[in-house]
Formats: C-alpha cells, sequence, structure tokens
C-alpha cells in the first residue's frame, strides 16, 4: 500500500466519521401543546427548529395556504382554528426538513385527533443506513486501491 493509497482511506474514514454524526440530526420531532394548539418542533438531537416556515392549509381549501408564519426561537408555533375539520400544518426550515400533520379540530377548536406523520428514523434504521454507508466507502476506496 503506497502513501497515496493511505491517504485516501483516512480521508474517507473521516468523511465516514462526519457522515454518522449527521445522521443522528436529520429526524425530525413534533409535540402538542394541547392547551389551545400549539405545536413544538426540535430535531432529534434536541435542537428548536427555530425560524422554520409555517404553512397551514384550513378544511375549505387544501390548495391555497390559510396562513404563513414562523416558528420562533424555541420551535414553538400556536395557532386558533376558525373551523372544525382536518387542518393540514407544514413546517419546513432553510436546510430542507420538514415535517407535515393534519391536525382534527372539534366544534369547540380543541384538538381532537392527529394523523401520526413523522419523518422520524428510528434506532435500527440508523445503524442500517451507517453500515451501508460505511460498505459503500469500503468498497470505493478498495476499487480505486486495487485498480493499479
Amino acid at each position: 500500500m503506497t502513501k497515496k493509497d493511505s491517504t485516501l482511506i483516512i480521508l474517507i474514514f473521516i468523511y465516514l466519521i462526519f457522515s454518522i454524526i449527521s445522521i443522528y440530526s436529520h429526524g425530525v420531532n413534533c409535540d402538542f401543546i394541547t392547551n389551545g394548539i400549539g405545536i413544538k418542533m426540535h430535531y432529534d438531537g434536541g435542537a428548536p427548529f427555530s425560524y422554520a416556515e409555517v404553512t397551514l392549509y384550513s378544511p375549505d381549501d387544501y390548495k391555497n395556504p390559510y396562513l404563513k408564519s414562523q416558528t420562533d426561537k424555541q420551535g414553538l408555533y400556536f395557532f386558533k382554528p376558525n373551523k372544525p375539520g382536518e387542518w393540514i400544518i407544514l413546517i419546513r426550515d432553510k436546510k430542507g426538513h420538514g415535517i407535515r400533520k393534519n391536525i382534527k379540530v372539534g366544534p369547540d377548536g380543541l384538538l381532537v385527533q392527529l394523523n401520526k406523520t413523522s419523518t422520524r428514523i428510528n434506532l435500527a434504521q440508523k445503524i442500517i443506513l451507517a453500515i451501508c454507508v460505511i460498505w459503500g466507502m469500503i468498497g470505493t476506496a478498495l476499487f480505486f486501491i486495487r485498480r493499479k
């Protein structure tokens, strides 16, 4: 193995470490606050979903947004629906992370039922993804080393 090959393997290993670290932060979590209708958004690591774009659709019109706003610094957003039915809320940050929730609101304006959708990646999925990334990187490195 030459010095160039060793350098390539070290670079791949460093890239692999940073890839595994970034896998942990890709999930987005959404907690509902039942005192009125409030949403607290945060990443898997616990960091708040600060100043993310919020788009709200009323039960009457799912094509045109009813309201556009953003979460606050702590990832919180509150709204008061003006009619019962199924509301849709989309929340996205500038990095491409996001979540969609269907919220069923009763005649009293309170939360009745949630559609359980999430972008959360569980531990088994993270492990499989990390193994696939490692396998791909090792295979690529071995391909270029053996090519000589």
